[in-house]
């Protein structure tokens, strides 16, 4: 999927998601995406912490199990994702 994404022409970053580099590892992003075996490992408020740097504050979670992912932070009420300008 993030090798299909960046062939298209989005820029994808891979980080560890530590809380010394969560927020510099999500400046600017549009939509960072977790992994669902590596966000119990994430520290307390990661969500306020990821949002507060990007430019959009839509995170998504790879369910491992499933191969889906789903909003666990979303702008908007609707069904889709939504991106401020």
């Amino acid at each position: 999927m993030l090798a299909g994404l960046s062939y298209i022409g989005h820029c994808v970053w891979i980080f560890e998601g530590h809380s010394s580099a969560l927020a510099a590892g999500c400046r600017d992003a549009d939509v960072p995406i977790v992994d669902s075996a590596m966000a119990q490992f994430l520290p307390a408020g990661w969500q306020d912490t990821a949002a507060g740097s990007m430019r959009n504050p839509n995170i998504l979670l790879h369910d491992r199990q499933t191969f889906k992912l789903r909003a666990v932070r979303k702008v908007g009420a609707g069904a889709n994702l939504e991106f401020q300008n």
